[in-house]
């Protein structure tokens, strides 16, 4: 078992690395990694059901080390996918949003799990047979068994969690340093701009978010797939303005008796513009 196991590892480890090589794309790598991870562990789980383990420290040791080392490897490539899925359509301020969210996320498991995350980092041993011989496996141990995948011969009351914990520990490493690249990027946007290009919104907030809802209402910003408060925050961004409550300014729009103040001043405005033009 030992050296199918090890074996095992050091191919899985090769063609990880030989994927990262062949690809640019981030997605490709995790898609294809996610692949050769799944294989590896149907081997694994092969092996379990054909060679019993020869002692109770021998299966211990499997459900606590070996199996969640795999299970860690896709949930980390999973959730790579799906994070980087979602900042390839978002601009760097929202990605960054989505960063600080994951990030808030995955120490909120930290926390939830604080005893065992405890218990596994330093070292103890006094629960294992509880945690890691599947013949203890329960339903009030493992209280997110539905969340798992359910195979009475390949599971323990804890490797899941022993997976999850590692894989987010990978995550908060990979997301720490893509949002540290984020705020250079965005650091050095900053400073490459001319002072003179910082403009200022010199109307009011609420004439602002009746312009904001006009051009969601008509999809002239991507297409319409777009949401307001991501065509706010852009606007924010844009002139350093705090919007504050985007919606209730929408009601105080609906319910005044000119609606279409903003918009109406604008077609005037552009209209007397041509006007001088053509005279």
């Amino acid at each position: 078992m030992e050296s199918f196991i090890e074996n095992l590892r050091i191919n899985l480890n090769e063609e990880l690395k030989a994927i990262q090589s062949n690809n640019s794309s981030i997605l490709k790598v995790c898609e294809q990694s996610i692949t050769g991870i799944h294989a590896a562990i149907k081997q694994l789980r092969q092996k379990v059901v054909q060679s019993p383990f020869p002692s109770d420290a021998h299966e211990i040791q499997f459900f606590k080390n070996i199996k969640p080392h795999f299970f860690a490897l896709l949930m980390y490539y999973v959730d790579t996918y799906h994070l980087n899925a979602s900042l390839n359509a978002w601009d760097v301020s929202i990605s960054m949003e989505i960063l600080q969210s994951k990030i808030h996320e995955l120490n909120a498991f930290r926390t939830k799990n604080i005893n065992f995350y405890q218990y596994i980092t330093s070292g103890l041993d006094i629960n294992d047979e509880r945690y890691f011989l599947r013949r203890h496996f329960n339903f009030i141990d493992a209280p997110d068994f539905f969340s798992y995948h359910c195979d009475a011969c390949f599971i323990t009351n804890m490797d899941y969690y022993v997976a999850r914990l590692k894989a987010n520990d990978m995550l908060l490493v990979d997301i720490n340093q893509k949002f540290q690249a984020y705020q250079h990027d965005t650091h050095a946007s900053h400073s490459s701009i001319p002072s003179e290009f910082c403009l200022d919104w010199s109307d009011s907030k609420i004439s602002l978010a009746e312009l904001i809802y006009a051009l969601h209402a008509a999809g002239c910003i991507s297409h319409g797939h777009v949401e307001i408060k991501d065509i706010t925050r852009f606007f924010e961004h844009a002139f350093k303005i705090d919007m504050h409550d985007i919606y209730n300014d929408f009601k105080q729009i609906k319910h005044r008796n000119h609606q279409t103040k903003f918009l109406d001043h604008l077609k005037e405005a552009i209209l007397n513009r041509i006007q001088v033009k053509d005279s």
